[in-house]
């Protein structure tokens, strides 16, 4: 098993032995610590893959190109706007697809990295994550219905919407990726949720 050690001045992790100054904020290793992680490694295999962060770019992007098209079309004329309509409107099937897997791998990064689902930054989450997904629906299926020239401001607000919804999303999921719960991960408890946490969100 590999030993870790810490740099002090900016708390980088990495393989001791390995560098002579930090490789993040240039410190001499004289300011390098001991590291023992207490994360067991089969957690922190899942975690070091970065499956949610990779993949809710896929509906961060496609939203983002929806809005530009989107936008494009109705200050555009001609065929050009046309061309613009058409992609936005593939960016809208794709985006219901997108953000399934997005949604289901912070599930999976939630509950590996604190071993519950249950608090309330994870509920906040799971929520804003069920509204996202429907919101995206709802775009594809006024797509399928509509006309493209015609439908264009509800998609434009609907989208706006759920970029929202992904910027609240991300804010939220940059400080939880800055903790871990140490300890054994029990995988039977990701079907337990406390009613106490549903209470205290009332609060």
């Amino acid at each position: 098993m590999a030993h870790f050690e810490r740099c002090k001045a900016c708390g980088l992790v990495m393989i001791a032995g390995k560098y002579e100054i930090c490789p993040a904020c240039g410190v001499k290793k004289s300011a390098f610590e001991p590291f023992h992680d207490k994360v067991p490694h089969n957690r922190r295999i899942v975690l070091d893959l970065h499956i949610h962060p990779i993949l809710v770019h896929f509906p961060q992007t496609i939203s983002s190109i929806l809005f530009t098209m989107l936008i494009g079309a109705l200050i555009l004329s001609g065929d050009f706007s046309e061309k613009l309509l058409h992609v936005a409107d593939i960016m809208a099937y794709l985006l219901p697809i997108s953000i399934p897997p997005a949604f289901l791998s912070g599930i999976l990064d939630g509950f590996v990295r604190y071993k519950r689902l249950d608090t309330p930054y994870m509920i906040y989450k799971t929520l804003v994550g069920i509204i996202l997904m429907l919101i995206s629906i709802a775009i594809a299926i006024i797509t399928f219905y509509g006309d493209s020239r015609e439908i264009i401001f509800y998609n434009i607000f609907l989208t706006l919407l759920s970029l929202a919804c992904q910027v609240y999303l991300g804010r939220v999921g940059a400080r939880l990726m800055f903790g871990i719960m140490p300890g054994k991960l029990k995988w039977k408890d990701i079907f337990k949720m406390k009613k106490s946490s549903f209470t205290n969100l009332k609060k």
